[in-house]
């Protein structure tokens, strides 16, 4: 057999074994999936203490091909991240985190999106701030993407480039 033939017969198997497999991958409609999104951050005096240092983190989980009318326990994981904006001369570094976790019970519909919110009392320093999110549920991992927000004060007009 020549070369020619052998390189087209394999390039022939490979579609044909290849295309059924990708419609299989793809073909999973009753497969559980979660996601998580940040819509909005809330800088407020949450705890009535005359600062406005306080951070209101608003959000949704979305649950797909969940059981009908199930509840499902959930834990969504908060990093805050402090962004150095040259404003603030102290200890606080570029990327200093700080991680926080609470766990919810939503009852799900198929395909559904639960709304969330969390509390943080206090923030630290003025300054810029990063908050992202993690939910880990029935074995299911979803991570948003990074919300950037800035608490009146004494911060500057921002990270560069953010």
């Amino acid at each position: 057999m020549d070369k020619k033939r052998r390189l087209s017969i394999i390039i022939l198997l490979c579609f044909v074994l290849g295309v059924p497999a990708q419609a299989l991958v793809q073909a999973r409609p009753n497969q559980k999936s979660v996601g998580i999104t940040i819509n909005n951050v809330v800088v407020d005096d949450l705890d009535a203490d005359g600062f406005k240092e306080d951070a209101r983190i608003q959000g949704a989980v979305a649950f797909t091909s969940f059981n009908l009318q199930s509840n499902q326990r959930c834990i969504i994981f908060f990093y805050l991240t402090y962004i150095v904006d040259g404003s603030y001369v102290g200890e606080m570094s570029q990327g200093t985190t700080w991680r926080f976790y609470k766990t919810f019970s939503f009852t799900t519909i198929s395909q559904s999106s639960k709304p969330f919110t969390y509390e943080i009392i206090n923030l630290p320093y003025p300054g810029w701030y990063s908050v992202r999110a993690a939910v880990f549920v029935d074995g299911r991992l979803a991570v948003s993407n990074s919300f950037i927000f800035d608490p009146p004060g004494s911060g500057g007009p921002g990270p560069i480039g953010r």
